[in-house]
């Protein structure tokens, strides 16, 4: 799918996708260069663009830690992890 917006999502693997609504939400995997993501995306399936999304992280977690192999499902419109 082609971004319309400017940002978009790296290619990954190992990643866990889940839609709520009309969105698709991305979370973590593995990068081309077997670095572990953290982020969080959202892709717009009407418009077909792609956002990043801003996360609030435990203030007792101090390193920003990747995540793969990982399952996300949505509970009503929330996503959880």
């Amino acid at each position: 799918m082609k971004s319309k917006t400017r940002e978009c999502i790296t290619p990954r693997t190992n990643h866990a996708a889940c839609v709520i609504g009309n969105k698709l939400f991305v979370y973590g995997g593995v990068d081309k260069n077997q670095k572990y993501l953290s982020d969080v995306w959202e892709c717009d399936l009407v418009r077909s663009s792609w956002n990043q999304c801003k996360i609030k992280l435990d203030p007792s977690i101090k390193d920003d830690l990747g995540i793969a192999d990982h399952a996300i499902c949505a509970v009503y419109d929330k996503m959880s992890i």
